[in-house]
Protein backbone atom coordinates (compact mmCIF):
# COMPACT_ATOMS: atom_id res chain seq x y z
CA UNK A 1 0.00 0.00 0.00
CA UNK A 2 1.36 3.40 -0.95
CA UNK A 3 2.05 6.21 1.52
CA UNK A 4 1.67 9.96 1.00
CA UNK A 5 4.81 11.70 2.27
CA UNK A 6 6.57 15.03 1.97
CA UNK A 7 9.50 15.25 -0.42
CA UNK A 8 11.93 15.34 2.52
CA UNK A 9 10.38 12.21 4.05
CA UNK A 10 10.61 10.44 0.71
CA UNK A 11 14.26 11.46 0.26
CA UNK A 12 15.06 10.05 3.71
CA UNK A 13 14.09 6.58 2.47
CA UNK A 14 16.86 6.47 -0.15
CA UNK A 15 19.92 4.59 1.08
CA UNK A 16 23.55 5.16 0.18
CA UNK A 17 24.83 2.95 -2.64
CA UNK A 18 21.45 2.61 -4.37
CA UNK A 19 20.88 2.75 -8.12
CA UNK A 20 18.26 5.39 -8.91
CA UNK A 21 16.44 5.47 -12.23
CA UNK A 22 14.87 8.79 -13.25
CA UNK A 23 12.02 8.95 -15.75
CA UNK A 24 12.38 12.17 -17.71
CA UNK A 25 13.09 13.45 -21.18
CA UNK A 26 16.01 15.88 -21.05
CA UNK A 27 14.47 18.93 -19.32
CA UNK A 28 10.89 17.69 -19.52
CA UNK A 29 8.88 15.82 -16.86
CA UNK A 30 11.57 15.87 -14.20
CA UNK A 31 10.53 15.13 -10.58
CA UNK A 32 12.28 18.36 -9.59
CA UNK A 33 10.99 18.50 -6.01
CA UNK A 34 12.29 14.98 -5.30
CA UNK A 35 15.74 15.86 -6.65
CA UNK A 36 15.91 19.00 -4.56
CA UNK A 37 14.84 17.10 -1.44
CA UNK A 38 17.70 14.66 -2.02
CA UNK A 39 20.05 17.62 -2.31
CA UNK A 40 18.79 19.15 0.94
CA UNK A 41 19.33 15.89 2.80
CA UNK A 42 22.79 15.29 1.33
CA UNK A 43 23.85 18.86 2.01
CA UNK A 44 22.83 18.51 5.65
CA UNK A 45 23.85 14.91 6.43
CA UNK A 46 26.15 13.64 3.66
CA UNK A 47 23.60 10.95 2.78
CA UNK A 48 22.61 9.29 0.57
CA UNK A 49 25.98 8.94 -1.14
CA UNK A 50 27.76 6.58 -3.54
CA UNK A 51 24.68 6.68 -5.78
CA UNK A 52 24.37 5.39 -9.34
CA UNK A 53 21.98 7.40 -11.52
CA UNK A 54 20.34 5.97 -14.66
CA UNK A 55 18.17 7.80 -17.18
CA UNK A 56 17.53 6.88 -20.79
CA UNK A 57 16.96 10.45 -22.05
CA UNK A 58 18.88 12.29 -19.35
CA UNK A 59 17.63 14.73 -16.75
CA UNK A 60 18.21 18.32 -15.73
CA UNK A 61 16.49 21.62 -16.44
CA UNK A 62 19.39 23.64 -17.95
CA UNK A 63 19.94 25.27 -14.57
CA UNK A 64 23.14 24.43 -12.65
CA UNK A 65 21.42 25.16 -9.32
CA UNK A 66 18.28 23.03 -9.76
CA UNK A 67 17.13 19.46 -10.09
CA UNK A 68 19.91 16.91 -9.47
CA UNK A 69 22.77 19.30 -10.22
CA UNK A 70 23.28 20.24 -6.55
CA UNK A 71 23.78 16.78 -5.09
CA UNK A 72 25.77 15.59 -8.11
CA UNK A 73 28.11 18.58 -7.77
CA UNK A 74 28.60 18.03 -4.03
CA UNK A 75 29.60 14.39 -4.46
CA UNK A 76 26.54 12.22 -3.80
CA UNK A 77 26.83 10.39 -7.14
CA UNK A 78 29.48 7.80 -7.97
CA UNK A 79 28.29 6.78 -11.43
CA UNK A 80 26.03 8.38 -14.05
CA UNK A 81 24.55 6.42 -16.97
CA UNK A 82 22.55 8.51 -19.44
CA UNK A 83 21.57 8.78 -23.07
CA UNK A 84 21.80 12.59 -22.95
CA UNK A 85 23.75 15.06 -20.83
CA UNK A 86 22.69 18.27 -22.56
CA UNK A 87 20.33 19.66 -19.91
CA UNK A 88 22.86 19.38 -17.04
CA UNK A 89 25.35 22.24 -17.49
CA UNK A 90 27.40 21.84 -14.32
CA UNK A 91 27.30 18.04 -14.48
CA UNK A 92 28.81 18.06 -17.97
CA UNK A 93 31.72 20.10 -16.71
CA UNK A 94 32.28 17.77 -13.74
CA UNK A 95 32.24 14.74 -16.05
CA UNK A 96 35.12 16.23 -18.03
CA UNK A 97 36.95 16.92 -14.76
CA UNK A 98 36.77 13.19 -13.87
CA UNK A 99 34.80 13.86 -10.69
CA UNK A 100 32.78 10.64 -11.10
CA UNK A 101 32.20 7.86 -13.60
CA UNK A 102 29.97 8.78 -16.55
CA UNK A 103 28.67 6.62 -19.37
CA UNK A 104 26.81 7.60 -22.53
CA UNK A 105 24.65 4.77 -23.92
CA UNK A 106 22.08 5.01 -26.73
CA UNK A 107 18.75 6.17 -25.37
CA UNK A 108 16.73 3.31 -26.80
CA UNK A 109 19.21 0.71 -25.59
CA UNK A 110 18.92 2.00 -22.03
CA UNK A 111 15.11 1.77 -22.36
CA UNK A 112 15.33 -1.83 -23.56
CA UNK A 113 17.75 -2.73 -20.77
CA UNK A 114 15.30 -1.28 -18.22
CA UNK A 115 12.48 -3.29 -19.79
CA UNK A 116 14.65 -6.39 -19.64
CA UNK A 117 15.08 -5.97 -15.88
CA UNK A 118 11.32 -5.55 -15.60
CA UNK A 119 10.87 -9.00 -17.15
CA UNK A 120 13.57 -10.61 -15.03
CA UNK A 121 16.21 -10.66 -17.79
CA UNK A 122 19.63 -9.18 -17.02
CA UNK A 123 20.06 -7.20 -20.26
CA UNK A 124 19.02 -6.55 -23.85
CA UNK A 125 20.52 -7.31 -27.26
CA UNK A 126 20.73 -4.67 -29.96
CA UNK A 127 22.55 -3.93 -33.19
CA UNK A 128 22.45 -0.24 -32.29
CA UNK A 129 25.93 0.98 -31.46
CA UNK A 130 27.87 -1.65 -33.37
CA UNK A 131 31.19 -0.30 -34.64
CA UNK A 132 30.65 3.23 -33.29
CA UNK A 133 31.99 4.82 -30.10
CA UNK A 134 29.85 2.87 -27.60
CA UNK A 135 31.18 -0.44 -28.95
CA UNK A 136 33.93 -1.45 -26.46
CA UNK A 137 36.09 -2.53 -29.39
CA UNK A 138 36.12 1.13 -30.38
CA UNK A 139 36.03 3.44 -27.36
CA UNK A 140 33.28 2.06 -25.14
CA UNK A 141 30.57 4.05 -23.33
CA UNK A 142 32.84 5.77 -20.78
CA UNK A 143 33.18 9.49 -21.48
CA UNK A 144 36.00 10.41 -19.16
CA UNK A 145 39.30 8.94 -18.00
CA UNK A 146 37.97 7.11 -14.93
CA UNK A 147 35.00 5.35 -16.55
CA UNK A 148 36.04 1.77 -17.24
CA UNK A 149 32.97 -0.34 -16.35
CA UNK A 150 33.06 -3.08 -19.00
CA UNK A 151 29.82 -4.71 -17.79
CA UNK A 152 27.51 -2.14 -19.40
CA UNK A 153 28.13 -3.04 -23.06
CA UNK A 154 29.81 -6.03 -24.62
CA UNK A 155 29.79 -7.63 -28.08
CA UNK A 156 28.15 -11.04 -28.43
CA UNK A 157 27.30 -13.40 -31.29
CA UNK A 158 23.87 -15.09 -31.46
CA UNK A 159 23.08 -17.53 -34.29
CA UNK A 160 25.96 -16.15 -36.26
CA UNK A 161 24.76 -12.53 -35.89
CA UNK A 162 26.76 -9.91 -34.03
CA UNK A 163 25.03 -7.79 -31.37
CA UNK A 164 25.85 -5.53 -28.47
CA UNK A 165 24.57 -6.70 -25.09
CA UNK A 166 23.46 -3.84 -22.83
CA UNK A 167 23.25 -4.52 -19.10
CA UNK A 168 22.49 -1.94 -16.42
CA UNK A 169 23.12 -2.17 -12.67
CA UNK A 170 20.05 -3.42 -10.80
CA UNK A 171 17.69 -0.48 -10.36
CA UNK A 172 16.52 -0.16 -6.75
CA UNK A 173 14.78 3.24 -6.62
CA UNK A 174 12.48 4.90 -9.17
CA UNK A 175 11.92 8.66 -9.27
CA UNK A 176 8.87 9.44 -11.40
CA UNK A 177 6.88 12.56 -12.25
CA UNK A 178 3.13 12.09 -12.86
CA UNK A 179 0.09 14.33 -13.08
CA UNK A 180 -2.36 12.84 -10.56
CA UNK A 181 -2.81 9.94 -8.13
CA UNK A 182 -6.24 8.53 -7.35
CA UNK A 183 -7.21 6.97 -4.02
CA UNK A 184 -5.88 3.57 -5.15
CA UNK A 185 -2.47 5.03 -5.99
CA UNK A 186 -2.96 4.77 -9.74
CA UNK A 187 -0.86 7.39 -11.53
CA UNK A 188 -2.05 9.26 -14.61
CA UNK A 189 0.00 11.50 -16.89
CA UNK A 190 -2.83 13.60 -18.34
CA UNK A 191 -1.07 17.00 -18.33
CA UNK A 192 2.30 15.68 -19.35
CA UNK A 193 4.24 15.63 -22.57
CA UNK A 194 5.23 11.97 -22.37
CA UNK A 195 5.29 8.94 -20.10
CA UNK A 196 8.66 7.67 -21.28
CA UNK A 197 9.96 4.61 -19.45
CA UNK A 198 7.76 5.17 -16.39
CA UNK A 199 5.98 1.80 -16.35
CA UNK A 200 9.09 -0.22 -17.24
CA UNK A 201 11.15 1.55 -14.57
CA UNK A 202 8.56 0.81 -11.89
CA UNK A 203 8.27 -2.83 -12.96
CA UNK A 204 12.06 -3.22 -12.95
CA UNK A 205 12.36 -1.68 -9.48
CA UNK A 206 9.68 -3.96 -8.07
CA UNK A 207 11.30 -6.99 -9.74
CA UNK A 208 14.48 -5.96 -7.89
CA UNK A 209 12.55 -5.50 -4.62
CA UNK A 210 13.12 -1.78 -4.66
CA UNK A 211 11.07 1.37 -4.05
CA UNK A 212 8.93 3.52 -6.38
CA UNK A 213 8.57 7.21 -5.49
CA UNK A 214 6.20 9.33 -7.58
CA UNK A 215 5.82 13.11 -7.54
CA UNK A 216 2.37 14.29 -8.66
CA UNK A 217 0.65 17.63 -9.11
CA UNK A 218 -2.52 16.63 -7.29
CA UNK A 219 -4.58 13.91 -5.65
CA UNK A 220 -8.00 13.03 -7.11
CA UNK A 221 -10.90 11.17 -5.53
CA UNK A 222 -12.32 9.66 -8.71
CA UNK A 223 -10.56 6.39 -9.60
CA UNK A 224 -8.51 6.64 -12.77
CA UNK A 225 -9.87 4.76 -15.76
CA UNK A 226 -7.67 1.78 -16.67
CA UNK A 227 -6.77 3.21 -20.07
CA UNK A 228 -5.62 6.46 -18.42
CA UNK A 229 -3.44 4.78 -15.82
CA UNK A 230 0.25 4.74 -16.71
CA UNK A 231 1.47 3.27 -13.40
CA UNK A 232 -0.89 0.96 -11.48
CA UNK A 233 -1.14 1.70 -7.78
CA UNK A 234 0.18 -1.75 -6.88
CA UNK A 235 3.62 -0.64 -8.10
CA UNK A 236 3.71 2.61 -6.11
CA UNK A 237 5.30 2.90 -2.67
CA UNK A 238 5.39 6.65 -2.05
CA UNK A 239 3.44 9.59 -3.45
CA UNK A 240 4.68 13.17 -3.02
CA UNK A 241 2.34 16.03 -3.91
CA UNK A 242 4.05 19.18 -5.23
CA UNK A 243 2.50 22.18 -6.96
CA UNK A 244 3.12 22.08 -10.72
CA UNK A 245 5.54 24.56 -12.23
CA UNK A 246 4.30 27.23 -14.61
CA UNK A 247 4.83 26.00 -18.15
CA UNK A 248 5.14 27.97 -21.39
CA UNK A 249 2.41 27.79 -24.02
CA UNK A 250 4.64 25.71 -26.30
CA UNK A 251 4.84 22.98 -23.67
CA UNK A 252 1.09 23.00 -23.15
CA UNK A 253 0.62 22.55 -26.89
CA UNK A 254 2.92 19.52 -26.91
CA UNK A 255 1.01 17.91 -24.05
CA UNK A 256 -2.29 18.29 -25.90
CA UNK A 257 -3.65 20.60 -23.20
CA UNK A 258 -4.81 22.81 -26.05
CA UNK A 259 -4.82 22.43 -29.81
CA UNK A 260 -2.86 24.61 -32.19
CA UNK A 261 -5.20 25.66 -35.02
CA UNK A 262 -4.18 24.11 -38.32
CA UNK A 263 -3.59 27.49 -39.96
CA UNK A 264 -0.96 28.26 -37.27
CA UNK A 265 1.03 25.05 -37.71
CA UNK A 266 3.47 26.49 -40.23
CA UNK A 267 4.13 29.48 -38.02
CA UNK A 268 5.00 27.24 -35.08
CA UNK A 269 7.18 25.11 -37.31
CA UNK A 270 9.05 28.17 -38.55
CA UNK A 271 9.55 29.40 -34.98
CA UNK A 272 11.10 26.06 -34.00
CA UNK A 273 13.21 25.99 -37.17
CA UNK A 274 14.59 29.46 -36.54
CA UNK A 275 15.54 28.61 -32.95
CA UNK A 276 17.15 25.36 -34.09
CA UNK A 277 19.04 27.05 -36.92
CA UNK A 278 20.36 29.79 -34.64
CA UNK A 279 21.73 27.17 -32.27
CA UNK A 280 23.31 25.03 -34.99
CA UNK A 281 25.14 28.00 -36.53
CA UNK A 282 27.34 28.14 -33.43
CA UNK A 283 28.33 24.48 -33.89
CA UNK A 284 29.57 23.52 -37.39
CA UNK A 285 29.50 19.83 -36.42
CA UNK A 286 25.68 20.05 -36.16
CA UNK A 287 25.45 21.10 -39.79
CA UNK A 288 27.98 18.57 -41.03
CA UNK A 289 26.20 15.66 -39.34
CA UNK A 290 22.74 16.88 -40.38
CA UNK A 291 23.76 17.35 -44.00
CA UNK A 292 25.33 13.89 -44.16
CA UNK A 293 22.38 12.15 -42.45
CA UNK A 294 19.88 13.83 -44.79
CA UNK A 295 21.59 12.13 -47.72
CA UNK A 296 20.47 8.77 -46.34
CA UNK A 297 16.77 9.69 -46.71
CA UNK A 298 14.80 8.38 -49.66
CA UNK A 299 11.40 9.49 -51.06
CA UNK A 300 8.43 8.24 -49.00
CA UNK A 301 10.62 7.33 -46.00
CA UNK A 302 8.88 7.71 -42.64
CA UNK A 303 11.42 9.21 -40.26
CA UNK A 304 11.44 9.72 -36.50
CA UNK A 305 13.62 12.79 -35.93
CA UNK A 306 14.81 13.49 -32.40
CA UNK A 307 15.95 16.68 -30.69
CA UNK A 308 19.35 18.32 -30.82
CA UNK A 309 21.57 17.42 -33.77
CA UNK A 310 18.78 15.43 -35.51
CA UNK A 311 16.85 18.70 -35.90
CA UNK A 312 19.35 19.70 -38.59
CA UNK A 313 18.43 16.61 -40.62
CA UNK A 314 14.98 17.97 -41.41
CA UNK A 315 16.42 21.31 -42.52
CA UNK A 316 18.85 19.71 -44.94
CA UNK A 317 16.24 17.19 -46.08
CA UNK A 318 14.13 20.14 -47.26
CA UNK A 319 17.07 21.32 -49.35
CA UNK A 320 17.33 17.97 -51.06
CA UNK A 321 15.68 17.72 -54.45
CA UNK A 322 17.47 20.79 -55.87
CA UNK A 323 19.56 18.76 -58.32
CA UNK A 324 16.54 16.75 -59.42
CA UNK A 325 14.70 19.97 -60.31
CA UNK A 326 17.71 21.29 -62.23
CA UNK A 327 17.89 18.08 -64.23
CA UNK A 328 14.13 18.17 -64.84
CA UNK A 329 14.35 21.69 -66.26
CA UNK A 330 17.13 20.60 -68.62
CA UNK A 331 15.13 17.59 -69.79
CA UNK A 332 12.19 19.89 -70.56
CA UNK A 333 14.38 22.13 -72.70
CA UNK A 334 14.67 25.12 -70.38
CA UNK A 335 17.75 27.36 -70.47
CA UNK A 336 19.12 27.54 -66.92
CA UNK A 337 20.97 30.59 -65.64
CA UNK A 338 22.39 31.29 -62.18
CA UNK A 339 22.12 34.87 -60.94
CA UNK A 340 23.74 35.31 -57.54
CA UNK A 341 24.93 37.99 -55.14
CA UNK A 342 27.86 35.71 -54.40
CA UNK A 343 31.24 36.77 -55.75
CA UNK A 344 31.80 35.27 -59.16
CA UNK A 345 34.99 33.40 -58.22
CA UNK A 346 33.26 31.82 -55.21
CA UNK A 347 30.23 30.93 -57.30
CA UNK A 348 32.35 29.34 -60.00
CA UNK A 349 34.20 27.26 -57.39
CA UNK A 350 30.98 26.14 -55.66
CA UNK A 351 29.16 25.06 -58.82
CA UNK A 352 32.17 23.09 -60.04
CA UNK A 353 32.67 21.48 -56.63
CA UNK A 354 29.01 20.40 -56.60
CA UNK A 355 29.28 19.22 -60.22
CA UNK A 356 26.29 21.30 -61.34
CA UNK A 357 27.99 23.88 -63.58
CA UNK A 358 27.28 21.72 -66.64
CA UNK A 359 23.51 22.22 -66.18
CA UNK A 360 23.69 26.02 -66.62
CA UNK A 361 24.06 28.09 -69.75
CA UNK A 362 25.51 30.99 -67.81
CA UNK A 363 26.66 31.52 -64.22
CA UNK A 364 26.67 35.12 -63.04
CA UNK A 365 28.09 36.41 -59.77
CA UNK A 366 29.02 39.92 -58.74
CA UNK A 367 32.21 41.62 -57.72
CA UNK A 368 31.33 41.91 -54.02
CA UNK A 369 29.33 40.04 -51.37
CA UNK A 370 26.48 42.55 -51.31
CA UNK A 371 23.30 42.11 -53.33
CA UNK A 372 23.05 45.80 -54.23
CA UNK A 373 24.04 45.34 -57.91
CA UNK A 374 22.10 42.14 -58.46
CA UNK A 375 19.13 43.90 -60.09
CA UNK A 376 21.39 45.85 -62.45
CA UNK A 377 23.21 42.68 -63.42
CA UNK A 378 19.89 40.93 -64.09
CA UNK A 379 18.65 43.82 -66.23
CA UNK A 380 21.84 43.81 -68.32
CA UNK A 381 21.54 40.07 -68.94
CA UNK A 382 17.86 40.28 -69.91
CA UNK A 383 18.61 43.09 -72.38
CA UNK A 384 21.52 41.20 -73.92
CA UNK A 385 19.67 37.88 -74.17
CA UNK A 386 16.58 39.30 -75.87
CA UNK A 387 14.40 36.89 -73.90
CA UNK A 388 10.77 37.79 -73.26
CA UNK A 389 10.22 38.12 -69.47
CA UNK A 390 6.88 36.33 -69.89
CA UNK A 391 8.82 33.22 -70.95
CA UNK A 392 10.97 33.21 -67.82
CA UNK A 393 10.63 31.75 -64.33
CA UNK A 394 12.68 33.10 -61.42
CA UNK A 395 13.49 30.80 -58.46
CA UNK A 396 15.01 32.39 -55.37
CA UNK A 397 15.16 32.17 -51.60
CA UNK A 398 14.87 35.78 -50.41
CA UNK A 399 12.65 38.84 -50.65
CA UNK A 400 15.43 40.52 -52.63
CA UNK A 401 15.12 37.73 -55.20
CA UNK A 402 11.42 38.57 -55.56
CA UNK A 403 12.30 42.22 -56.00
CA UNK A 404 14.88 41.31 -58.63
CA UNK A 405 12.38 39.16 -60.52
CA UNK A 406 9.78 41.91 -60.62
CA UNK A 407 12.40 44.55 -61.54
CA UNK A 408 13.25 42.66 -64.73
CA UNK A 409 9.61 42.06 -65.59
CA UNK A 410 9.46 38.35 -64.66
CA UNK A 411 6.09 37.88 -62.99
CA UNK A 412 6.37 34.11 -62.63
CA UNK A 413 8.59 33.55 -59.60
CA UNK A 414 8.83 31.12 -56.66
CA UNK A 415 10.66 31.59 -53.39
CA UNK A 416 11.95 28.46 -51.66
CA UNK A 417 12.15 28.65 -47.85
CA UNK A 418 15.29 26.60 -47.36
CA UNK A 419 17.91 29.29 -47.70
CA UNK A 420 18.38 32.88 -46.56
CA UNK A 421 14.93 33.57 -45.10
CA UNK A 422 12.29 31.52 -43.32
CA UNK A 423 8.90 30.55 -44.69
CA UNK A 424 7.19 32.95 -42.29
CA UNK A 425 9.26 35.92 -43.43
CA UNK A 426 8.81 35.11 -47.11
CA UNK A 427 5.10 34.40 -46.72
CA UNK A 428 4.56 37.85 -45.24
CA UNK A 429 5.89 39.33 -48.49
CA UNK A 430 4.24 37.08 -51.10
CA UNK A 431 2.06 34.06 -51.68
CA UNK A 432 4.56 32.50 -54.08
CA UNK A 433 6.46 30.52 -51.43
CA UNK A 434 7.16 26.80 -51.05
CA UNK A 435 9.07 24.84 -48.40
CA UNK A 436 11.28 22.71 -50.68
CA UNK A 437 12.50 22.54 -54.25
CA UNK A 438 10.39 19.42 -54.71
CA UNK A 439 7.32 21.67 -54.57
CA UNK A 440 8.47 23.89 -57.43
CA UNK A 441 6.51 23.35 -60.67
CA UNK A 442 7.66 24.47 -64.11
Amino acid sequence: MYRILTSDEAAAMIRSGETICVNSFVGIENPVELHEAIYRRFHETGEPNNLTMVSSAGFGVWDPDRCAEGYIREGAVRKLICGHFGAMPSTKRLVLEDRFEAYNLPLGCISHAIRAQASGIPGALSKVGLDIFVDPRREGPGINRISHDDSLVRPVVVDGEEYLYYQLPKITTALIKGTAADRFGNISFDDMYMSGDALSICQAVKANRGRVIVQVDRLVTTPSRPRNTIIPGCLVDVIVVAAPEVRPVAFKALTGSFEIPYEEWKGWQEMVDELSEARSKSNPAYNTIGRRAARELKPDDIVNIGIGIPETVSRYARKNGVLDKIKESCEKGYRNVILSACRHDKLDYQTKALDVAKYFEEIMGIDNDLAGSKIQMAKRWMAASGINPDDCMFIGDSIHDMETSLAIGVKKYTLVACGHQSYRVLREATEHVVHTMNEVTF
